[in-house]
């Protein structure tokens, strides 16, 4: 909690001055823009680091609020250490109130300059926008190809897609999909082996156990998918899902305790419930 207060702080901080800077003057101003906006980013990637992957992409969006909030109270800032409004430029002789009492041609020339620096300053910000767009894309990119989450059969897919794919899905669909995939390793490994599975030899034990191991997660996996939201896919679902279940056990038990039985009783009911999947395939609702 602390070392999250002290990254907002920060944030907060370097958000601030980097708005502020937007209003001042001097030869520095671009040299700052452009260390504040490295440090923005710099920010993002310390908290992917430091407080996890969801941080770190909040710390992404985060900058885009904080300077919208903090660019009034930067602007007041800047009017109150400058002494004159930051839009215009004092030291180019341009005078507000020497242009304002030429009449309607000082008026305009007035209105101009003040168009011309309002639009200054949305360039400015846009460019900023677009180089943190630009480096948050590169960042993504870098942090997807890198960070990579554990998928079943010792695949793996990166952080960023596996988070933004997991937003469109519901808890018991990445189950259902999860179950899917580990069962399906662990029977890929028995039909290999087949009766040989129980044996001691060191090769198939060490298959035998990588079986026991995705057929446990498997069986986690099944065990907290709802038979509510089986439901809404098929009406006989959640019974079949079920049988499906005691399959995954039997294989399991089998595995654990060699014995061949086990495996003969999961079969039967692990291709009932393919057959039952393969003859309603058409009446299935597809569900997230």
């Amino acid at each position: 909690m602390i070392k999250l207060i002290l990254f907002l702080s920060i944030e907060v901080f370097i958000c601030f001055f980097y708005t502020l800077n937007l209003f001042l003057r001097g030869s520095l101003k671009q040299i700052l823009e452009v260390l504040l906006g490295l440090s923005i980013v710099l920010m993002a990637v310390l908290a992917f680091i430091s407080l996890g992957w969801k941080w770190g992409l909040g710390f992404i969006a985060l900058p885009f609020f904080l300077i919208c909030i903090s660019r009034p109270f930067a602007q007041i800032l800047a009017y109150k250490m400058l002494g004159y409004r930051t839009g215009m430029d004092y030291d180019s002789g341009f005078k507000i109130m020497t242009e304002l009492g030429k009449g309607e041609k000082g008026f305009k020339k007035v209105e101009g300059s003040l168009l011309s620096n309002t639009a200054s300053m949305v360039i400015k910000d846009m460019k900023f926008l677009v180089v943190v767009l630009l480096a948050i894309v590169g960042l993504a990119i870098a942090i997807n190809h890198y960070v990579r989450v554990a998928k079943p059969g010792d695949q793996s897919t990166g952080i960023v897609v596996d988070w933004v794919g997991g937003k469109f899905r519901s808890d018991n669909f990445k189950n259902y999909e999860a179950s899917a995939a580990f069962s399906g390793h662990a029977v890929d490994i028995l039909i290999r082996y087949g009766a040989d599975i129980v044996e001691d030899h060191p090769q198939i034990r060490e298959k035998r156990e990588k079986a026991i191991e995705y057929l446990r997660k498997a069986l986690a996996a099944t065990q907290s998918v709802e038979d509510d939201y089986l439901r809404r896919s098929h009406q006989k679902l959640p019974e079949e899902y079920r049988r499906y279940e005691e399959s995954l056990r039997l294989f399991l038990r089998g595995a654990e305790t060699k014995d061949l039985q086990c495996f003969l009783d999961a079969t039967r009911l692990y291709n009932g419930f393919l057959a039952f999947m393969e003859k309603h395939q058409n009446e299935m609702k597809r569900i997230k």
